[in-house]
């Protein structure tokens, strides 16, 4: 026999022995896996319950969870759960879902990993609820201009609004910005108005939408430019609105700010 062919024969019976020894003989058994609840809120805790059976449990690796909402995971929530040190180990955990947390439906499942195989069981069903976007700290910047002052006809402004969303910033859709009165809709140049399908066609000004799926809270800032030369002492009052969609149900919920308001002095 060539070296090159000893040198494969041994090569090929330490990868068989390492395979023997990473994955088990046995299967293990997972028994009465069960949540304590099927629905719950960004921020509440469940528990989870089973039984762990496997004879070989020192060559199990890890054990964890897979399948709650990634921005949750991301935020912290416990996924990892201790490894076996016995034949039977009952299990008996809770688990905090962390905000922000993605609503919806989602199929919970228990990882047993070796070295180099992994089984699964399920676990259960959540769903986690719709938390209706907030909108919050809507404003020009700056709030207001001289009229006397006006050297040019129009003047840019930002407009800044920020959400909050137990789900995720990202949560709330569509975003417009509408004036109380439509007297007032003289005082934007541009972007221009336009009819808003979901506020049955009434007018309003397409802005930029939360992106953030991780975050709890977003900036958004926007670009609005504005007609300088209006009438001296007047008030100009709007609110930003949007939509909150529900997953995995797909109903929408109008959510607004309260008004705020640009002066012209």
């Amino acid at each position: 026999m060539t070296m090159h062919l000893k040198r494969l024969c041994v090569m090929g019976i330490i990868m068989l022995l390492a395979a023997c020894v990473a994955r088990p003989e046995t299967p293990p058994t997972v028994v009465g896996a069960k949540l304590s609840t099927a629905q719950l809120d960004p921020g509440e805790s469940f528990k989870l319950t089973f039984t762990l059976k496997t004879e070989e449990y020192e060559k199990v690796k890890r054990v964890y969870l897979r399948g709650l909402p990634k921005n949750s995971v991301l935020a912290g929530t416990t996924t990892e759960l201790a490894v076996p040190e016995s034949p039977v180990t009952n299990y008996d955990e809770t688990i905090t879902l962390r905000k922000p947390a993605a609503d919806g439906l989602y199929e919970v499942v228990l990882v047993v990993d070796y070295s180099s195989v992994s089984f699964t069981a399920p676990a259960g069903t959540l769903e986690v609820n719709d938390i209706p976007s907030q909108i919050a700290y809507s404003q020009f910047v700056p709030g207001s201009h001289v009229a006397a002052d006006c050297y040019t006809p129009t003047r840019l402004l930002k407009l800044q609004y920020t959400v909050f969303d137990d789900n995720g910033a990202a949560d709330m859709v569509s975003p417009v910005m509408t004036a109380d009165d439509s007297g007032h809709e003289g005082l934007v140049f541009f972007p221009h108005w336009e009819a808003v399908p979901w506020q049955d066609e009434a007018k309003g000004i397409v802005l930029k939408r939360p992106s953030d799926e991780n975050s709890l809270k977003e900036l958004v800032v926007d670009d609005v430019r504005i007609n300088c030369e209006m009438p001296s002492e007047s008030l100009y009052d709007f609110k930003i609105r949007g939509q909150n969609v529900a997953n995995p149900k797909g109903s929408s919920v109008a959510v607004e700010s309260a008004s705020f308001k640009y002066y012209v002095e």
